[in-house]
């Protein structure tokens, strides 16, 4: 090749077309170091315009799980024109040596609770399969969670027929404000007078600035770690270690600079009883982790700080909850 001639990115490969004859699909993988240069504002233009816009797809917090991926981190994106139509973040695994199979899952998985569906042009829901293809050239097997009828799992429908799938909760959603709002909070205005009459001193605080949700994050390791201690399942990885409590630090510190995190407590008498950690994009609220101590002299603090936290989410405009995931393996 002559010096000065252009040289196209070894992760770029011409695609079909989908949607306009006019506008052809490029797929773009960028493994490694690469990957975190895909994550640009096109990527968070994508998740924005999802029906209901899930918080862990941004960049923000994207960025921070890619140093903490256990594998070779992998970006897949699917362009039309100057847009991007879909994407996903993953890793590579070797499963049995450097020589072994190669087992392709959600970035960071261990970290993430949260299992990210993959966010689709509404006008392209192909464009996903496209992503499957290519995850599938990356990878012998892939191991993941996504919703079985979202246009990712169908695409793994068309690719994988003989894949193997494990059931699992297809998840749930709901409108904001919820339609028995009205009944929970006079639910909630009871237990409060309830407890005042015992002598309880209860208050509820939102954090939504950075330094105040960076305070309230390290009373929800405090007692978040009091109420799973000893958990077998995946409830204990929030802030079980020092390395956990540095991502959900940076993590979460991002979105805050950017007003996307309600983090919601409930004190009695200056005791912190009940913590919600939840992030906003755009429409988009995501319940992520949630703490209560028990046994105090207010019945259901869990129930007064859910409350708080779906109020204090309509009141920043969202409009819907992000679902659970099923499972997709194949």
């Amino acid at each position: 090749m002559s010096e000065g001639a252009p040289v196209e990115p070894r992760w770029a490969q011409p695609s079909p077309t989908l949607g306009e004859a006019s506008r052809p699909c490029r797929v773009r993988v960028a493994r490694g170091d690469d990957a975190g240069a895909a994550l640009d504002a096109r990527w968070d233009a994508l998740g924005g315009a999802q029906q209901i816009p899930n918080p862990t797809f941004s960049s923000d917090w994207l960025r921070e799980l890619i140093p903490q991926a256990r594998g070779l981190p992998l970006a897949i994106t699917v362009e039309r024109g100057d847009d991007v139509i879909a994407a996903g973040l993953f890793e590579i695994r070797a499963v049995a040596g450097r020589r072994g199979p190669r087992l392709a899952r959600w970035i960071a998985d261990a970290f993430s609770m949260v299992s990210v569906d993959l966010p689709t042009a509404l006008d392209a829901p192909d464009a996903a399969t496209l992503v499957v293809h290519a995850l599938l050239e990356e990878a012998h097997a892939v191991e993941l969670k996504c919703l079985g009828g979202s246009p990712f799992g169908r695409g793994f429908e068309t690719r994988t027929p003989w894949r193997r799938s494990r059931p699992d909760f297809d998840g749930w959603v709901t409108t904001l404000p919820p339609p028995k709002l009205a009944a929970a909070r006079r639910r909630t205005e009871y237990e409060l007078r309830r407890a005042a009459a015992a002598g309880a001193d209860v208050a509820v605080r939102v954090a939504e600035e950075p330094e105040p949700v960076a305070s309230a994050l390290e009373r929800l390791f405090a007692l978040h770690e009091e109420r799973w201690r000893g958990r077998p399942d995946a409830l204990p990885r929030f802030g079980a270690t020092e390395s956990q409590r540095d991502f959900y630090r940076r993590a979460v510190g991002a979105l805050a600079k950017t007003g996307r995190v309600r983090l919601v407590e409930v004190l009695e008498d200056d005791l912190p009883v009940a913590s919600y950690l939840g992030l906003l994009h755009g429409r988009g609220a995501l319940f992520h982790t949630t703490a209560t101590r028990l046994g105090g002299r207010l019945d259901s603090p869990g129930h007064i700080g859910m409350v708080a936290w779906v109020e204090a989410a309509a009141a920043a405009r969202a409009t819907g909850l992000r679902p659970s995931s099923a499972g997709c393996r194949r």
